[in-house]
């Protein structure tokens, strides 16, 4: 399954930020999907809902069972917090699995512009960005700016 992002929009609230774009699998029109920014659940709608007029429930859409089968195909994901009521252990849904494809999305902008990379002392989900798709010259650059060992490519 290959699900790709288009037009992307995204926006700052109060809560840290929303978005929407339509969601496609494998070319196709897929979903249309919104988070409002706001601290709830993110609103997919699948296409193929719309124009068969109804004939499916939420869960029973083709894409639906497609979707469903793509987020347990994700397995399960650790809580960085530790155990919560007795687990650490969860299975995805649809908010997770969207976070992942907006998190891809995102990224494979950032590497257009260049290399990505963090210093051992940025926060876990920091990065930077250096201006060339030269490895070598990045890592010049890197050593001459930061020392040798002192960053990690991503």
């Amino acid at each position: 399954m290959n699900f790709q992002i288009k037009g992307f929009k995204s926006w700052a609230t109060d809560d840290g930020g929303g978005y929407q774009f339509n969601l496609y699998l494998d070319g196709k029109k897929f979903a249309y999907v919104h988070n409002d920014g706001n601290g709830g659940c993110i609103d997919m709608k699948f296409y193929d809902l719309k124009f068969m007029g109804g004939q499916y429930g939420w869960d029973e859409s083709p894409s639906a069972i497609i979707w469903n089968k793509y987020v347990k195909s994700l397995g399960q994901w650790k809580s960085e917090f530790g155990a919560i009521n007795g687990t650490e252990f969860f299975d995805h849904d649809t908010d997770t699995a969207i976070g992942i494809l907006v998190e891809e999305y995102e990224m494979s902008k950032h590497r257009k512009k260049g290399i990505l990379f963090k210093l051992l002392t940025d926060s876990e989900n920091a990065f930077r960005t250096i201006k060339t798709h030269d490895m070598d010259l990045a890592t010049k650059q890197l050593n001459k700016m930061f020392g040798e060992g002192k960053y990690l490519f991503i």
